[in-house]
């Protein structure tokens, strides 16, 4: 009986052993997620007992209105995404020299256009690349990275630790610096190497409308990604509607070409806006020479100045002020509609 018992306290001490330190694990567990919520909310903690790994407890129970107002929320979020943007050094320096590059190259490639008569198909060529090319690759960048977030902001959400509307604006408002240094690096190489106009106004609008064609990608990537759960159907369906804004941007082939029932479209497509807004600027008050072959040829020069250029391509119909109120409701659309869905589309991530 006395070796009966023994075995029976032995195994009691056993069995509580292996619960305290479940416990303790738990209570580990429970002390992080009060970190995670000290980050989000602000709380502030007591520590009761360091050693042994106790639950830090909270300072007060209670919380008012105040404390987790709209803008206390945005306000911690934004800090916090700005971190994860830092933290994110190596991504950030990868798309910086991404941008770099494809400049440098595509700036390479229409090295000195000139002001001759081949100067103008190739100044069409260079605008179609440089409006097409890295709005694409940051449609990618965008999916993945929403993609990425998505676990934690639908954990976040279920748990109630803030709302949508903070979330949204932290999100959109915190890549906005990054945004803008990815497209002056993008921008300013190319420009200059390919010898587009050297004066100050000119310049600045390029920047513009690029800018505005690419964020435009961006929103576009976050309106998608918050309707579409799966990473891989949102690139899909992302890739197919650029695919069909970039046919309908007007140089691959000329708008009033177009089928009837699908020319519509051209007004719904950003590049194509962009691309209309690009060639105008440069177009305008710009002079082509022609050499005495051509005279003879034609009787006259073909494309004597920029007004000219942009009849022949069908870019004069809208003004530049048309361009950029249109890019800006296609913004302002793709960012309602990224409210929308993250508000009312279940954000729980696929297995």
């Amino acid at each position: 009986a006395r070796v009966a018992d023994d075995d029976t306290t032995m195994y009691n001490k056993g069995v509580i052993t292996s619960v305290l330190q479940a416990l303790h694990q738990s209570e580990l567990q429970i002390r992080e997620f009060n970190f995670s919520l000290y980050f989000l909310l602000n709380f502030r903690f007591s520590s009761q007992d360091e050693d042994s790994g106790v639950m830090l407890a909270f300072e007060s129970p209670t919380r008012t209105k105040a404390d987790k107002s709209l803008l206390k929320q945005f306000r911690i979020l934004i800090v916090r995404a700005f971190k994860n943007e830092y933290k994110g050094y190596s991504s950030l320096l990868i798309q910086a020299i991404e941008a770099l590059f494809m400049s440098i190259m595509i700036g390479c490639i229409f090295i000195d256009l000139g002001q001759d008569q081949i100067s103008v198909r190739d100044r069409v060529g260079l605008f179609f690349i440089m409006g097409g090319l890295y709005p694409f690759i940051v449609i990618l960048d965008t999916i993945a990275k929403f993609n990425a977030e998505r676990e934690i902001f639908y954990r976040e959400m279920e748990d109630g630790l803030y709302s949508t509307g903070p979330y949204f604006f932290s999100k959109v408002l915190s890549g906005l610096p990054f945004h803008t240094i990815f497209l002056f690096l993008y921008t300013v190489p190319m420009y200059w190497l390919a010898g587009l106009q050297p004066t100050v106004k000119k310049f600045l609008g390029n920047c513009l409308y690029t800018y505005m064609a690419v964020y435009s990608s961006r929103c576009m990537a976050m309106a998608i990604s918050a309707a579409l759960v799966s990473f891989q159907v949102a690139a899909f369906c992302a890739n197919l509607l650029f695919t069909i804004f970039l046919l309908s941007s007007g140089f691959i082939i000329n708008l009033e070409s177009l089928w009837l029932g699908v020319r519509w479209l051209k007004w719904t497509s950003y590049l194509k806006w962009s691309f209309q807004a690009l060639n105008k600027i440069e177009f305008e008050g710009l002079d082509f020479t022609c050499n005495q072959s051509m005279v003879y040829m034609y009787g006259e020069c073909p494309i004597p100045n920029g007004t000219v250029a942009l009849k022949s391509y069908d870019l004069n119909k809208e003004s530049l002020e048309e361009c950029f109120f249109a890019l800006f409701g296609i913004i302002v659309l793709f960012l309602c509609l990224t409210f929308i869905f993250l508000k009312y589309v279940n954000q729980k991530p696929k297995s």
